[in-house]
C-alpha cells in the first residue's frame, strides 16, 4: 500500500475530477514566488488523462495583469526558487502509476533556469539541467551558497549541482542515495548553515547532508509513532531550528539541527497538534507558523511558541489551496488554488482578501453518488465505520459545511485513518461514512 502515499502527495487528487473552470491565466497552479512587483506561478497542467505542457505565468502582483507566459522545458513544474539573479523551476515530469506497486517517471524531468531580468519577455528558459528518465521525478530544491540539492518524488535519490558554472556535480544517472539501497521515497529539502536537511514522506526520517550534498550518516525519525507513516513534508529551517509537517498525523514537529549534528541525537517535539485537513505547505515568519490546508481551503497562522491559532485566511470552497508565498515586505501572502486555476492574495496583517486572479467561479459539483463500502474493503487493508472524518462531531460549522475532507462532492466517502507498516509492507486503514467525506484535495480516492 506504500504506493498510495505517492499518489496522494504527488497528485493531490483522486482518479475522478470534479468539473472545474477552463484554465485561462493558470492551469493547475502549485508553486509561486514574488519577484519584486511580479508574481511567478508554476502551472503543472495536470489532467485526468495526463499532464498538459507546463508553463510559468508572470503577472503583476497588484493588478494581476499578465506580463509573460514562459513554457517550461519539462512537464509538471512543481517548485520555484529564487537564488541570486535567477529563478529555478523544478520540472518533475509526468508520472506513471499504471503499476501502483512500482510507480515510475514517464517523461524526463530537470531544472529550468530563467534570469530574473528576463521574466517579462523570455520566450523560454535561459538554461536547463536535464535528468535521465530513470531515476528522476525531481520535486524539491534548496541552495547552500553556490551549491544546490535536488530531491526525487519517487526514490531516495538526491542530485547536487553547482550554479557557477551551472552543472551537475557528478553523474546524474548515478545519484547520491540516502540509504544503502534504492527504495520508494518522496523527498523534501531545506538548507541550513552546515549543509542540507532532507525529510522523506514515506519513512518520516530526517537526513543530514553536508554542504556538498553528501549524507553525513545521521538520520532520525521525526514522526511520533514508530512504524506508522505520518507523512513528513515541507521542512523549513529558521536559524538552527527545523520545522516539518506531519501530513497524516496533523502536526508540526521541531528539532534543533545544531544539537542533532553533534552526535545525531536531539529531542523532536510537537509544536502544533491538531492541524486542519490535508496540510500541504509550511512557512515560518517571525513568531508565526503558516500552514496551508488543502482540505479545509484555508491558511492558518499558529503561534510559534504556544501552537495556538492566531489568524485564518479563507479561500473559496473547493479551491484546494496548494502553496503560499510572501512578498519581500511581508505584507501580502499569495496562495495558489489548484482546483480552480486561481491565485488568492491576502493582507497578512488583517487576513482580508485583496484579490483573486485567474478563474473565480466555483466548480460545478459532481452528481452525488454513494460510494461502496464493500469496494473500499477490497481496496484497503482495513475499513472501519465512522460518523465522519473524525471521531466526534464538527465544532466548526464552516468546515462541516464544506465536507469532512474539503472537496466533499460525493454523498458518502472515505477518510484516510491510518497509514502504517507491518513488516516491510505499508498498510492502509480507511474510515467509511455516508456523509460527504473524501480523502484529500480533489475528488475521492475511491469512487
Amino acid at each position: 500500500m506504500r504506493r498510495i502515499l505517492l499518489a496522494l502527495a504527488l497528485l493531490g487528487c483522486g482518479t475522478d475530477e470534479a468539473p472545474a473552470p477552463t484554465p485561462t491565466l493558470f492551469d493547475r497552479p502549485q508553486a509561486l514566488v514574488f519577484v519584486g512587483d511580479a508574481l511567478v506561478v508554476a502551472n503543472t497542467g495536470y489532467g485526468a488523462d495526463g499532464w498538459r505542457p507546463g508553463a510559468l505565468t508572470v503577472i503583476d502582483a497588484t493588478t494581476g495583469a499578465l506580463q509573460n507566459r514562459i513554457p517550461t522545458t519539462g512537464l509538471n513544474p512543481q517548485r520555484l526558487v529564487v537564488q541570486g539573479d535567477r529563478l529555478y523551476a523544478v520540472c518533475t515530469g509526468a508520472l506513471d502509476f499504471t503499476d501502483f506497486d512500482h510507480p515510475r517517471a514517464a517523461s524526463p524531468g530537470g531544472i529550468d533556469v530563467v534570469p530574473l531580468r528576463a521574466l517579462a519577455d523570455a520566450a523560454g528558459p535561459g538554461d536547463h539541467l536535464a535528468l535521465p528518465l530513470d531515476p528522476a521525478a525531481p520535486i524539491d530544491l534548496a541552495f547552500h551558497g553556490d551549491r544546490a540539492l535536488v530531491t526525487s518524488g519517487l526514490t531516495d535519490a538526491v542530485w547536487p549541482f553547482e550554479t557557477d558554472p551551472l552543472a551537475w556535480k557528478g553523474d546524474p544517472a548515478a545519484p547520491t542515495r540516502l540509504g544503502p539501497a534504492p527504495r520508494l521515497a518522496l523527498g523534501a529539502v531545506a538548507a541550513w548553515r552546515e549543509g542540507f536537511a532532507v525529510v522523506d514522506f514515506n519513512t518520516d526520517r530526517l537526513y543530514l547532508l553536508d554542504a556538498e550534498g553528501a549524507p553525513t550518516g545521521c538520520a532520525v525519525e521525526v514522526g511520533e509513532v514508530p512504524g506508522e507513516v505520518e507523512g513528513a513534508q515541507a521542512p523549513v529551517v529558521d536559524g538552527d531550528d527545523l520545522y516539518v509537517l506531519l501530513v497524516h498525523a496533523g502536526r508540526v514537529r521541531h528539532v534543533n539541527l545544531a544539537d542533532l549534528a553533534d552526535d545525531c541525537a536531539a529531542p523532536v517535539d510537537t509544536v502544533v497538534d491538531g492541524l486542519g485537513l490535508v496540510p500541504n505547505d509550511l512557512h515560518v515568519r517571525g513568531d508565526r507558523l503558516y500552514v496551508v490546508h488543502s482540505g479545509d481551503n484555508n491558511v492558518i497562522a499558529y503561534d510559534r511558541d504556544r501552537g495556538t491559532e492566531v489568524a485564518r485566511y479563507v479561500l473559496q470552497s473547493g479551491s484546494n489551496p496548494w502553496h503560499a508565498a510572501f512578498d519581500a515586505a511581508g505584507r501580502r501572502m499569495a496562495v495558489t488554488a489548484w482546483a480552480t486555476h486561481a491565485v488568492h492574495v491576502f493582507d497578512v496583517q488583517s487576513t482580508e482578501p485583496l484579490a483573486v486572479f485567474g478563474a473565480t467561479q466555483t466548480p460545478a459539483p459532481a452528481p452525488a453518488r454513494p460510494l461502496s463500502r464493500r469496494g473500499a474493503a477490497a481496496f484497503a487493508d482495513t475499513v472501519i465505520d465512522a460518523p465522519g472524518a473524525h471521531e466526534g462531531p464538527f465544532g466548526d460549522p464552516a468546515r462541516a459545511a464544506n465536507g469532512a475532507r474539503g472537496a466533499g462532492d460525493h454523498a458518502g466517502g472515505l477518510d484516510v485513518y491510518r497509514l502504517g507498516l507491518t513488516g516491510d509492507e505499508a498498510t492502509l486503514t480507511l474510515r467509511w461514512s455516508d456523509r460527504r467525506v473524501v480523502d484529500g484535495p480533489g475528488a475521492d480516492l475511491v469512487g
